[in-house]
């Protein structure tokens, strides 16, 4: 072979193979090897204290590490840097002895040198940016209340349980119903109501769901089971609903209850599970970095909220 063309061979080899190798390493495949996402050595999850009376909020510093050769990209005033790890915390602000809307924090993850913590925040649609910005735990504010539309609750009612007449039911009185077990609801504001559900047991496959809120008796509805004491028929959603009036302003209460899944073939009463879709109102008391990079922030209502990604560059 002419040496020459030998030589121009020889380089298009070279540059091809470093043009594979960089895709390679872009994309952390090839080799038959399983595709290696970079994440963090560990969740991190931060806890802030409540304000209470002179007593500003605080918070503890926390870690980030990254695994492998992956970077946490950093910027201060515009200048980007990057790090494998850090000790970080909630950069402060001027702080104030009255309790006020988070008075210690500006929200930003910072290190000792200043430089924050930066992140694809949520855009307007609710999906992560294609932009980079500091992220910030306080980005999607308080959170208003949601009322309770819906309670999802599954008993296992006594198979045994002798027929009691429903015309003498009282909440006050526990030799008129078998069982009872209550739930909380919340209003349109934010206020938290309790409602005492009981059950009598009418017919050998028939039971009758009470209700007690606000001091107002009201009949849910009936459950009728099969001769195994599963739940084959129920008034409709809509019957199995609750409407309260109430006295602090809000709308009256009107929740509608799932009761599938319970049962009535047990041999003493038991409550499964009961959860309701309401909260009240809501303000930032922590939040998580999950290994993939998302951070969320928690509520001290038990609601949360993503509020960005960190890219773990490599």
């Amino acid at each position: 072979m002419d040496p020459v063309l030998h030589l121009h061979h020889l380089r298009m080899k070279l540059r091809l193979t470093l043009i594979v190798s960089s895709v390679c390493i872009a994309i952390a495949a090839c080799g038959g090897g399983d595709t290696v996402l970079p994440r963090l050595a560990s969740t991190v999850s931060v806890d802030i204290s409540p304000c209470t009376g002179t007593s500003p909020q605080k918070s503890t510093p926390f870690d980030i590490s990254v695994e492998g050769n992956s970077r946490l990209r950093l910027s201060r005033n515009g200048n980007v840097s990057f790090a494998p790890s850090g000790t970080f915390q909630l950069e402060t602000t001027t702080a104030v002895l009255a309790c006020s809307k988070y008075p210690a924090f500006s929200g930003y993850m910072v290190n000792s040198l200043g430089e924050r913590v930066t992140g694809y925040a949520l855009d307007s649609t609710g999906a992560f940016s294609t932009s980079l910005s500091e992220l910030n735990i306080f980005t999607a504010g308080d959170i208003s209340p949601s009322s309770t539309r819906s309670v999802f609750a599954s008993m296992s009612l006594v198979a045994n349980a002798a027929p009691l007449p429903l015309g003498l039911f009282s909440p006050d009185n526990a030799a008129t119903y078998h069982f009872t077990t209550s739930v909380d609801v919340y209003d349109t504001l934010g206020a938290r109501h309790t409602v005492a559900l009981f059950f009598v047991k009418t017919a050998s496959l028939a039971w009758e769901v009470m209700a007690s809120a606000e001091g107002a008796v009201i009949h849910v509805g009936q459950l009728i089971f099969n001769s195994a004491g599963n739940l084959v028929t129920s008034a409709s959603s809509e019957q199995l609903r609750i409407t309260v009036p109430l006295t602090n302003g809000a709308n009256p209460l009107s929740v509608s209850f799932e009761l599938a899944g319970s049962t009535a073939n047990s041999s003493s009463f038991v409550v499964n599970a009961v959860t309701q879709d309401g909260y009240a109102f809501g303000s930032v008391n922590g939040f998580t970095i999950a290994e993939d990079g998302v951070v969320t922030s928690r509520y001290d209502n038990g609601q949360t909220r993503i509020v960005g990604k960190i890219p773990l560059t490599m």
